[in-house]
């Protein structure tokens, strides 16, 4: 255990930023239903803001800050162009995770190299891109540590342990 710690102790920059990619990933799912909150509330059925009995959670403050007093057309262009950021940047399928590898040989250090270089990702659009590039260079650190490591002590041993 201690060992392991250590060893993403060398690479905790990396290992922060995929906890960070994800647990951002969710910020779409706790968003939409707060959107669609304001598409039924304030779109359809064309209530003001602070009629509704049910607050809105603080994260949602900028959002309803900028629609308020805006009309329930202007509130629908606003929400139809959110919705296609998030689309953008997070992708269309939340939780299928998307596997990514590169083409391989038949020998064994091409593959082993290309289970080093694989990488998955939950999210899709740029956050997925981003989180996969943060997954291989993380295992890359990883494993070119070990080697390293794994290198120093067989240069150490004596030939005839070899």
């Amino acid at each position: 255990m201690g060992r392991s710690l250590r060893l993403l102790a060398q690479a905790r920059g990396l290992f922060a930023a995929k906890f960070l990619f994800g647990f951002g990933f969710m910020a779409p799912a706790v968003m939409l239903p707060w959107l669609g909150k304001i598409l039924t509330d304030n779109v359809l059925l064309e209530r003001p803001f602070g009629d509704t009995d049910v607050p809105y959670p603080p994260f949602m403050t900028p959002l309803v800050g900028f629609v308020d007093g805006m009309a329930p057309m202007e509130i629908m262009l606003v929400l139809a162009i959110l919705l296609l950021l998030l689309l953008v940047v997070f992708g269309t399928r939340a939780g299928a995770f998307e596997e990514f590898g590169l083409f391989g040989g038949a020998d064994a250090a091409t593959q082993g190299e290309n289970q080093i270089s694989a990488g998955t990702s939950a999210a899709g659009g740029i956050w997925g891109v981003g989180e996969y590039l943060v997954n291989i260079r993380l295992t890359q650190r990883l494993a070119n540590t070990l080697r390293t490591r794994l290198f120093a002590r067989l240069t150490r041993l004596p030939m005839t342990t070899l």
